[in-house]
């Protein structure tokens, strides 16, 4: 990611869920922050990305370029391995420390927000937060024009997906998927 990179999962929108995967995902950004991202559809700064693990190397814009003759110039080879393992000295030569975001800034509030036990008390906590950051402000609008259908299904799959394998979130969210496109939910987003 770069500075000028932005990562969201804005399904609460469109009358949709996290989807693509966007179940395992998300239960595995730190602090019960994807539950968060899965109801207000915040979106993430490059930093954000970086601290949720939805990228693994933050490089400036101006190394683009750089970057670009650098894979050209490398040695490949048939195996995917020793080419992880390039990329990934590659990219890290390229890289610096990503600025810290707003998801990460208030990792604590956020996880306090979404430690309730059910999507109602979630719900509540958000609709509650006075603050007047505006990252946080859009969030909890977003969450309250948000579709209650995809509300209810981000927090669900969330539940459900922790145990469940990617081949296993990837079927579920199929199914999921079909019912919400029979539905006016997502017609009408």
């Amino acid at each position: 990611v770069s500075e000028r990179s932005r990562l969201a999962f804005p399904e609460i929108t469109v009358g949709l869920f996290p989807d693509v995967g966007g179940s395992w995902l998300l239960n595995r950004v730190p602090a019960r922050a994807g539950l968060f991202l899965a109801l207000t559809g915040a979106p993430l700064s490059a930093g954000d990305a970086v601290y949720a693990g939805m990228a693994d190397h933050f490089i400036a814009e101006t190394q683009r370029a750089g970057v670009i003759a650098a894979v050209c110039d490398a040695s490949w080879s048939a195996q995917a391995e020793d080419n992880h393992r390039e990329l990934t000295a590659l990219l890290q030569g390229f890289g610096q420390e990503a600025p810290a975001g707003p998801l990460q800034t208030h990792a604590a509030r956020i996880k306090a927000l979404c430690t309730h036990d059910d999507l109602a008390d979630v719900a509540m906590a958000i609709a509650a937060l006075e603050d007047e950051d505006p990252w946080l402000q859009t969030a909890k609008a977003t969450l309250a024009s948000g579709a209650p259908g995809s509300a209810r299904l981000g927090y669900e799959l969330q539940c459900r997906a922790k145990s469940l394998s990617l081949a296993d979130v990837f079927r579920l969210e199929y199914v999921v998927a079909l019912h919400c496109a029979a539905h006016g939910d997502f017609f009408e987003g």
